[in-house]
This record gives C-alpha cells, sequence and structure tokens, in this order.
C-alpha cells in the first residue's frame, strides 16, 4: 500500500474544499483509497496523465468540476497530492 504525502498548495487548496465541498468528501474518500491501494480508478474519475504545467503528474475528477491533481512515485511508494479545487483555480 502506497502513502499519503501533501505538497503545501495542495493543503492550502484542500480546506477550502472541505469548506465548500461536503458533498464530494466521499468521491474524495474513495479516490485516495484506491491511490493508495493502487488500483484502477473508475472510468467516471477520468484519470489522466497531465502535460505543460503539470507535466509528471496525474488529474482525477471528484465531480464534474472538481480535480485532484495527484503524482504516483512508485520508488518511494507515495502517492503526492498536488492541488486540488476547480478548472478555474488550477488552469
Amino acid at each position: 500500500m502506497f502513502s499519503i504525502t501533501t505538497k503545501k498548495q495542495y493543503r492550502k487548496d484542500f480546506k477550502r474544499f472541505q469548506n465548500t465541498n461536503s458533498k464530494n468528501i466521499k468521491a474524495f474518500k474513495e479516490t485516495i483509497i484506491s491511490l493508495c491501494e493502487r488500483k484502477e480508478l473508475p472510468e467516471a474519475r477520468h484519470d489522466h496523465a497531465l502535460i505543460g504545467n503539470y507535466r509528471g503528474c496525474r488529474e482525477c475528477h471528484l465531480s464534474p468540476d472538481w480535480l485532484l491533481i495527484y503524482i504516483v512515485d512508485d520508488i518511494n511508494k507515495e502517492i503526492v497530492l498536488v492541488r486540488i479545487g476547480s478548472h478555474n483555480d488550477l488552469f
């Protein structure tokens, strides 16, 4: 099982996410568990690799406009949570 680490910006983003998206917390928890267990995410999460400023990261959808950006570090067996927010917040 992989462990979770977080970036400073993610921690700031998460406070806002937590306060405004209580209905998406369940989807968030399920996604984190799947990532830690290295299970494939459901098709509805639209998990994919990113390019540009977020090259090396992956993105999945917690809802149509709430995204989680993360890195899978196979060497250290970590999932690094980079950002969470809406399309407007992140791009």
